[in-house]
């Protein structure tokens, strides 16, 4: 322990966005470590984690003792209450201190508000528990949050751990040097990341900063067995994610190949690319020397990384990765690409190799270079194990941090100021002209969403929701809340969900009373609603009615909000639905246009979902929705890509009745939105030799046509159903994919101008 103060009691709390996480494993290392150097700490998050974030023993036991800010929404706005009247003029402050640090557009500045009620209660938690400091790591949300804490109440102090890159790629909209500059003061985690931090804030900040890495437990992660010779044993661990670089270290393993090098690679992680790396390691004709291993614990990683020769990190950008500080830590060598802060880590030619980014050429050499030297691998893995043990132990960082906090919380009088003097109308967010966007350093930042809320409708689904329960836990993105709406369900269906809530944190169950019967269409949507009561729509920023009779690849929904950030006007979008053929048991797609998203997994935007007046509680719901989407401006899609393909255990419109009910009741809701006679026919025709061939034509016609006969009502919007006959002439005669593109060409400028002046 330090001998600054060393007889002083020092407490602080820990926030994070996300607490714990799998990808933040060694922020509990370090909360552990900063105890053991005589810090108390008391772990925040801003939300909990689902169960696919906690992987380890230690995740569960950390996971126990932290407190949530966002525990119930009645509690938050209970405090946000009381706050506002114990404190009006520190509540007035965040409010415009909040404004400030959104990037501007209607999402961020009502995020921003969203983040003073967060402030609010974490204001009131901290002093609840006697503490007057507050760290933060990464500067997101949880970043905004503490500091709006500090406008509040300025008897509060915070301060900032900076990792990158993720912060050095979103400069502007995490408002990096007002946060920056408010702290207390900022660990940076390597010399690297430090300059980065200086070259966005101004020069009198800079004393604040200092360079503490991060560290990895030596006695924990200590050379075991090694691999068994013969081939050579490649591994990389990380998120499969387009930073990482995977397809240029594929393409390099082949050109290994080619130069008679036996190999074999492990990849370690799961994430959205996983799909398209299955498929490029076939293209290459690699596919049986690549292992996908899948995300694993803390607990089951040494055994992968005993079994490596080399580690690899073909990253376009990096921090300081805790993979390579693992990897050296246990006596294996390792290449690197040359960013961020890896050649702080990795000395070339001593500790591993150091090669250009972005070059699947370059990673080729420095792994053909070092198979061809094979022998001293060892005496690399020696001197890794030495830097790690000297620089970059978990102890080491809990010393440093130990003598950090005393000097700014319980040090000298001395010590430097800082942490309230930031104002309002200071700093801004930076130069806005420099700041990276897109290509293949872009990281996506989840932790800036309010997250998304999932509805299901339910009625005796017990056959096949397991496997939408699983394919929703296993998301690479949990829901920050699912509800399930239970319709009267007779079979195992209301058992299953409550083996499945003791399971996920964010499963919540609504029941409704049996009303004898399944209804598909307004039934559904009835259900839907029920469960939407149950919701306070403001704290989210996306909602999905998704079926319980789907199975999804596990990044699905991280993608659809990708996709969604990329495109601002995208309002509601889905994957496609394909289904397992009862003859052949081949997957075969649902025919489903690409101007919709489809019914069974309907995400929307919730500004878009209000917008629209929500779903008509009718049949062809999921039909209108859309249309009104690109009414108003909005886009509406679904994307066969295949990450975001899923299985639809049941197919299309035979959850009633059979196809022929379902296709006939289709055709009824055709006539029901206003869909004209010829388009009618059109599409049947077009349907005719799609499963169930003729059949399920016909019935959709006989449903059209008879609904017409009887005189049946329609959909009451004039308006709307002149804008749908128009497109479906359009469609008609140009195609569909040229009608949608020239009518959200029509609807682009209408759009900007209701969002621009705040009208939607």
């Amino acid at each position: 322990m330090s001998d600054i103060a060393a007889g002083s009691r020092v407490r602080v709390a820990y926030l994070n966005t996300e607490y714990p996480s799998l990808s933040h494993t060694f922020i509990e290392r370090e909360v552990r470590a900063v105890r053991r150097a005589g810090i108390e700490i008391v772990p925040f998050t801003v939300r909990r984690t689902g169960a696919t974030g906690r992987l380890s023993r230690e995740h569960d036991e950390a996971a126990e003792e932290v407190v949530c800010v966002l525990d119930g929404w009645g509690r938050l706005l209970k405090d946000a209450l009381a706050e506002a009247l114990s404190r009006p003029a520190g509540t007035a402050r965040a409010l415009v201190a909040s404004q400030r640090l959104s990037c501007g557009g209607l999402g961020s500045r009502l995020r921003h508000v969203a983040y003073v009620l967060e402030a609010a209660r974490l204001a009131r938690l901290l002093r609840r528990r006697g503490l007057g400091h507050v760290h933060v790591h990464m500067a997101n949300n949880g970043a905004a949050v503490a500091l709006l804490a500090t406008v509040i109440d300025r008897s509060l102090g915070y301060s900032l751990s900076i990792h990158g890159s993720a912060e050095f790629f979103h400069v502007d909209t995490w408002a990096l040097k007002a946060k920056a500059e408010g702290a207390m003061f900022v660990r940076c985690i390597s010399d690297f990341c430090r300059a980065q931090v200086m070259a966005w804030s101004d020069p009198p900040a800079w004393g604040r900063m200092h360079v503490i890495h991060c560290g990895v437990d030596v006695e924990r992660f200590r050379p075991g067995g090694g691999p068994s010779g013969g081939e050579l044993g490649l591994l990389t661990v990380g998120r499969l994610h387009p930073i990482k670089g995977y397809p240029l270290l594929l393409e390099a393993c082949r050109m290994l190949k080619d130069r008679g090098v036996a190999w074999r690679l492990e990849m370690v992680g799961d994430g959205p690319m996983r799909g398209e790396l299955e498929a490029r390691a076939r293209e290459l004709g690699i596919d049986d020397q690549v292992v996908f291993s899948g995300a694993v614990g803390q607990d089951a990683i040494r055994e992968h990384y005993e079994r490596a020769d080399i580690v690899v990190v073909s990253s376009f950008m990096e921090g300081v990765p805790v993979v390579l500080m693992e990897a050296m830590a246990m006596g294996k060598a390792v290449l690197a690409t040359n960013v961020g802060g890896i050649p702080e880590l990795v000395e070339r030619g001593l500790t591993g190799e150091v090669v250009p980014p972005g070059s699947a050429s370059s990673l080729a050499d420095g792994l053909f270079s070092m198979a061809r030297g094979r022998e001293r691998l060892k005496e690399m893995g020696a001197a890794a194990r030495s830097k790690i043990v000297g620089e970059f132990s978990i102890e080491g960082t809990g010393e440093q941090m130990e003598r950090l906090f005393r000097q700014y919380l319980g040090g000298p009088s001395d010590a430097p100021s800082g942490g309230r003097a930031w104002r309002p109308g200071r700093g801004g967010s930076g130069r806005r002209d420099q700041t990276t966007h897109g290509g293949p350093g872009q990281v996506t930042a989840m932790d800036d969403a309010r997250g998304y809320v999932l509805i299901s409708p339910c009625r005796n689904e017990a056959a096949y929701m397991r496997r939408t329960l699983e394919s929703v836990a296993s998301q690479t993105a949990a829901p920050a809340l699912w509800v399930v709406v239970d319709d009267g369900s007779t079979d195992e269906t209301a058992r299953i969900l409550e083996e499945y809530r003791a399971r996920l944190p964010y499963l919540r169950v609504v029941t409704r009373a049996n009303r004898g019967k399944r209804a598909v269409g307004p039934g559904v949507i009835e259900a839907f609603y029920d469960g939407l009561a149950s919701v306070d729509l403001e704290r989210f920023e996306y909602v999905c009615k998704l079926d319980l009779d789907l199975e999804l690849p596990p990044g699905y929904f991280q993608i659809l909000i990708e996709r969604m950030r990329a495109e601002a006007r995208l309002g509601t979008c889905s994957g496609k639905p394909y289904f397992p053929d009862q003859s052949t048991g081949k997957l075969v797609p649902e025919v489903c246009g690409d101007e919709m998203s489809v019914g069974m997994t309907k995400f929307y935007r919730v500004e878009c979902f209000r917008q629209i007046g929500g779903f008509v509680r009718e049949v062809m719901w999921d039909g209108i929705d859309c249309h009104r989407c690109r009414m108003l401006g909005w886009i509406a899609c679904s994307l066969d890509e295949p990450e975001l393909r899923f299985v639809h255990l049941r197919p299309m419109g035979s959850s009633q009745k059979g196809i022929w009910t379902g296709r006939k009741r289709h055709g009824y809701g055709q006539y029901f939105m206003g869909t004209g006679v010829s388009y009618i026919a059109a599409s049947a025709l077009f349907r005719l030799l799609e499963p169930p061939a003729i059949v399920g034509s016909a019935a959709m016609l006989w449903g059209y046509l008879s609904a017409m006969a009887r005189r049946r009502p329609r959909y009451g919007d004039a308006g709307f159903r002149r804008f749908l006959r128009r497109y479906q002439w359009e469609a008609l005669f140009r195609g569909k994919a040229a009608a949608t593109r020239r009518t959200n060409d029509r609807s682009a400028t209408a759009w900007s101008a209701q969002w621009a002046t705040g009208k939607a």
